[in-house]
């Protein structure tokens, strides 16, 4: 189930959605969002323009789309603080030439690391 993708379009960000609510068996009630073009046509600070492949696929899987507040750089720094952490910590110093041993190394990071960490927001373990 796993993937890697290497853009940043509708519908891989879709795809990549779809993965993680099966990964975790579940669908969150709110998703933070970066204002990455594939969610967020306009960011705007009162009204953001969501995209509507997006917004479709937000509205069937029945959650809240909550974007980046602009100039609001406390927000954005959570939602990237995940890349940083899957880079700096499962990828660091790594450079991988084929598909299938970035996924098998990030798979086992998942099981033998990440995935026992309580999460700063939820106080959970995933």
């Amino acid at each position: 189930m796993l993937k890697l993708f290497f853009n940043q379009l509708v519908k891989t960000f879709i795809e990549c959605h779809k993965n993680a609510f099966k990964y975790f068996i579940g669908v969150p009630q709110i998703v933070k969002i970066d204002n990455l073009k594939a969610a967020i046509l306009k960011a705007d600070f009162y009204e953001p323009t969501v995209q509507k492949h997006y917004a479709a696929f937000a509205n069937w899987y029945g959650f809240i789309i909550e974007p980046c507040r602009v100039y609001t750089p406390t927000d954005k720094g959570k939602v990237e603080s995940n890349v940083k952490y899957v880079k700096y910590n499962c990828f660091k110093g790594r450079n991988f030439e084929i598909y299938n041993k970035a996924k098998e190394s990030l798979n086992i990071w998942l099981k033998d690391t990440a995935n026992l960490k309580i999460h700063g927001t939820t106080k959970k373990v995933p």
